[in-house]
């Protein structure tokens, strides 16, 4: 995330990220932490990280639209 956010800087964007989508299968399995450091940059620097970023997880529609069983509801 660090490393990410780093990047974004030196990008200078015109608005600080609301949204961050999980674009990687293994991506959810560390989503709170993603939150954690998000929350702790937005308040660092405001500027780049709005607070209460939107964490996007494509992947249980995803699996959904592939056939693949919901993992809490065994379908």
């Amino acid at each position: 995330v660090l490393a990410f956010l780093a990047q974004c800087e030196a990008q200078k964007p015109p608005a600080p990220i609301d949204t961050l989508v999980l674009a990687c299968t293994h991506y959810p399995l560390v989503q709170a932490q993603f939150a954690q450091e998000l929350a702790a940059e937005a308040r660092r620097r405001p500027g780049l990280v709005a607070a209460g970023v939107a964490i996007v997880d494509p992947s249980e529609r995803t699996a959904l639209d592939r056939g693949c069983a919901h993992p809490r509801r065994g379908r």
